[in-house]
């Protein structure tokens, strides 16, 4: 069986958002193409308080899902649904945007906080979709434990086990893989899909090369048909996204995503009347 093998391999940048909270981007609106349907990929790694407690005290999303998955630390969230929850590490949230929202994340000092936000698009005819929020919380991740290997399903499917929400649209597979040094994962994923993964610890390598990845890089697949990865001497862990890709215009500005320039100024003015929470 062929294996997929990497093509193109990014390191992103430091950028500061909100309220001035130092992150690493990336993936952004230059990768979009590349990696449809996955916009936007923000990382956080820091044992600085400084560098995260001034958070995200408002944001406005429309025509996006984002994924926020916790390592470590804890984030405060709070939205114009009137959710207010704590997640914590290992808990995910997934909003679901979709005609609108506001939100707050305000991460509190923890003697790490790390973790990564991934935005996913709206295909063009459910953009404007009732938004909706779920938190997940670690206790009800599916852990698959093999030799040398610990895989968490966040969302889709691996061996047999299922994430605990899918989502209503593009429905991706997100795991988090964990392997011991040398231990190998396999995972047969549909060929017609994007496959990406962001390795945040570790090294090791992908597909029928010995070329090895360090960490804090990005990697995208061809479309064969088996992912293969071997870990390197000091183990490896990567988060791994794959979904179907959605071939559509789009027009992004901030965090409205839609599909034509001429549907910005209205989603400018929409998302302005939505309450702050």
């Amino acid at each position: 069986m062929l294996k997929r093998n990497v093509i193109q391999k990014l390191v992103g940048e430091e950028v500061v958002e909100g309220a001035g909270v130092r992150l690493f981007r990336a993936l952004s609106q230059p990768t979009a193409e590349d990696f449809d349907p996955f916009l936007q990929l923000d990382i956080f790694n820091s044992t600085e308080p400084k560098d995260y407690l001034r958070g995200f005290p408002i944001c406005p999303r429309r025509g996006i899902e984002l994924l926020t998955y916790l390592v470590e630390g804890t984030i405060e969230h709070s939205d114009s649904l009137g959710n207010k929850t704590r997640q914590r590490s290992g808990d995910l949230q997934w909003l679901t945007a979709g005609s609108g929202v506001a939100h707050r994340e305000m991460p509190r000092p923890s003697p790490k906080l790390q973790g990564f936000q991934l935005w996913l698009n709206m295909p063009r005819n459910r953009k404007l979709s009732s938004a909706a929020y779920h938190c997940l919380y670690a206790s009800e991740i599916p852990i698959v434990c093999q030799e040398g290997s610990e895989i968490r399903v966040i969302a889709g499917d691996y061996n047999g086990r299922k994430g605990p929400y899918s989502g209503e649209f593009v429905r991706p597979t997100i795991l988090d893989v964990a392997l011991e040094p040398g231990a190998t994962f396999e995972w047969i994923c549909p060929i017609e899909e994007t496959l990406a993964l962001y390795l945040f610890d570790g090294s090791g390598s992908f597909g029928d090369t010995q070329e090895i990845y360090s960490s804090d890089t990005v990697l995208r697949f061809d479309h064969h048909r088996q992912c293969f990865a071997r870990a390197g001497a000091p183990g490896m862990r990567f988060f791994l996204f794959c979904g179907n890709s959605l071939l559509e215009p789009i027009a992004w500005e901030n965090a409205i995503v839609m599909n034509s320039p001429d549907e910005l100024p209205c989603a400018r003015e929409e998302l302005a009347a939505i309450a702050h929470p």
